[in-house]
C-alpha cells in the first residue's frame, strides 16, 4: 500500500484532485453509456459490478465520512488521502478497461509508473 505524505502537502493536493476525478468519472460513465461506446452493451455495468478476481473494478470508492464542523486533523486527512490513492487506481482502470472501450488515450503505463496518488490522478485527468 502506498503511504500518503501528509507534511509536504501532497496528500491535500491528492484529495482535491480526487474530488474532481470522482465528479468527472460519474459524468464520464453517463456519456459513454449514452454515446453507445460500450462493446458489448452493458460492458461498464459488468466492469463495475464485478470484483478484481472476476476481472472487474467494483463500484467507485467512496470518500470517508467527515464531519464538516470538526477541525481538520491528521487522521482525517490520512483517511481522505488513502481514499484518493484507491480512487486513483480505480479511475485509471475505468477509463482504460479490458477489453478496451476505445474512448480514452492509453494511460496504463503512466498510471503504473506514477509514484503517488497525486501523480496518478493527474494522469487520469490528462
Amino acid at each position: 500500500d502506498e503511504q500518503p505524505q501528509l507534511a509536504d502537502g501532497s496528500a491535500a493536493r491528492a484529495v482535491a484532485l480526487a474530488v474532481e476525478v470522482a465528479e468527472l468519472c460519474r459524468a464520464w460513465l453517463g456519456l459513454v453509456r449514452a454515446g453507445g461506446w460500450e462493446h458489448p452493451v452493458g460492458q461498464l455495468s459488468a466492469l463495475l459490478s464485478a470484483q478484481e478476481h472476476d476481472g472487474g473494478i467494483g463500484p467507485m470508492p467512496e470518500p470517508p465520512a467527515v464531519d464538516a464542523r470538526a477541525a481538520p486533523d491528521p487522521s482525517t486527512l490520512l483517511a481522505r488521502a488513502q481514499w484518493a490513492a484507491e480512487l486513483s487506481w480505480w479511475a485509471a482502470a475505468l477509463v482504460n478497461p479490458l477489453p478496451p472501450l476505445g474512448v480514452a488515450p492509453e494511460i496504463r503505463p503512466h498510471a503504473l509508473a506514477a509514484i503517488s496518488a497525486e501523480e496518478r490522478l493527474a494522469c487520469v485527468l490528462g
